[in-house]
């Protein structure tokens, strides 16, 4: 099956996992097929063929700790003869989950022991339970990995929520952060009092009373143990965090670039989740129109096994796609969580800046009415020393002749 070879070349050395899924399907039941047939081979010319891939999440934290969720296909290729029986697979994969979950299936499967598969029917049963093992390796971590999303969703929200951006964009706050940037210490401010008090805040700053009374305590009094308490909730953190820090040291736009690339990693895993739910529904349309087939009922005779079969391959099927799309609402609910909180970020950013602005221009009005001030006393004293001068001008020369007469 030439389509096939497409879904081969993908596995390939490439910096970014391969995130389309497509689903192929070629059949040869018509009696004119019949000609292709090879009795040495064992082949009737009869068969049914098609190819997919499926892309899961897998685990592994060799490489990296803090992100150990990875994006890995699988090609598959499948070929049944419907007048033998016989089937063909060849399944592609980056390690040996599928060969090993293949293995594992024979024994806890009597579909798949080999005094089952005596009939063409027997192993076209033994077909979907193939595929259904396939399906399940697709489904199976997805749930682990949203809740990793979840939680590297939450200690963002945690900070865009729950911080305390009022405090932090005072005015108190952002004079003292501008001053510390301007390079001013806790030393110049007091340098900037009068010299009585400077040496009482220099004590002050260097006198820690309860330390002290900690330890003298602890030598005479028995030591108390602290009554068992609840974990602090995250509004009670976010409380304590350090008013002190800079603003841009927890909303910064390293952060809101890291908002970015969860969006788009949710963004990615959820267009691939919704390609797997529709590959699972086209190879369930396929054995459905296929069985339904009079060609292929020619050489299938539907029995209550194999109509047993189909059934069950149909109803699990159903549910592992209805687990995905549950899944998928999931994490597009998370998605839209996230929007709703780069949203906010952006309008924390802008409430710092019109606080700031709000600060500069209140320090530029005041400092105008500063300058205000200054040239109205400069004026005042601008016209005290021009009536002096008038005044020397007056009585210089008298004075200089009463003494040129003197002399």
């Amino acid at each position: 099956m030439a389509a096939f070879l497409d879904l081969v070349f993908t596995f390939r050395e490439r910096e970014e996992p391969e995130t389309l899924t497509v689903f192929r399907a070629e059949d040869h039941i018509s009696p004119s097929d019949a000609a292709f047939a090879h009795p040495k081979l064992d082949r009737s010319g009869l068969r049914v063929q098609h190819c997919f891939n499926l892309v899961g999440i897998e685990f592994n934290d060799k490489h990296d700790k803090e992100w150990p969720w990875f994006l890995r296909q699988t090609a598959n290729y499948h070929s049944f003869d419907i007048v033998t029986g016989k089937a063909l697979w060849i399944s592609l994969k980056g390690n040996e989950q599928i060969t090993k979950r293949l293995k594992k299936s024979i024994p806890a499967h009597s579909q798949l022991c080999p005094s089952a598969l005596e009939t063409a029917e027997s192993r076209f049963t033994a077909t979907l339970l193939t595929h259904l093992i396939i399906f399940q390796w697709c489904v199976e971590n997805w749930p682990q990995f949203i809740n990793f999303l979840e939680g590297k969703l939450n200690d963002q929200l945690e900070k865009v929520r729950l911080g305390p951006v009022t405090k932090m964009t005072e005015p108190e706050k952002i004079e003292k952060i501008a001053n510390l940037r301007r390079g001013t210490t806790f030393n110049s401010a007091i340098g900037q009092v009068p010299p009585s008090r400077a040496g009482t805040l220099r004590k002050t700053a260097s006198f820690q009373p309860p330390a002290m009374v900690k330890r003298i305590s602890s030598r005479f009094l028995p030591e108390k143990k602290p009554a068992p308490s609840l974990p602090p909730t995250k509004e009670e953190e976010m409380k304590t965090v350090d008013l002190d820090l800079d603003f841009n040291q927890l909303y910064n736009f390293e952060e809101l670039q890291k908002l970015g690339q969860l969006k788009d990693t949710m963004q990615q895993h959820h267009l691939v989740m919704g390609q797997n739910v529709n590959i699972m529904k086209e190879v369930m349309a396929r054995y459905t129109t296929l069985f339904a087939s009079a060609d292929f009922r020619a050489h299938i005779t539907p029995t209550a096994k194999c109509q047993s079969g189909l059934d069950s391959f149909m109803s699990r099927t159903r549910q592992l796609t209805r687990d995905m799309e549950n899944l998928c609402l999931r994490l597009q609910s998370l998605i839209s969580i996230l929007e709703s909180t780069e949203a906010q970020f952006h309008g924390i950013l802008q409430y710092r800046n019109i606080r700031t602005g709000e600060y500069f221009a209140q320090s530029a009005h005041d400092s105008a009415k500063v300058m205000e001030r200054m040239a109205v006393k400069t004026k005042q004293e601008t016209v005290s020393m021009h009536s002096i001068t008038i005044l020397t001008l007056v009585f210089l020369p008298g004075t200089f002749l009463a003494v040129s007469c003197l002399t």
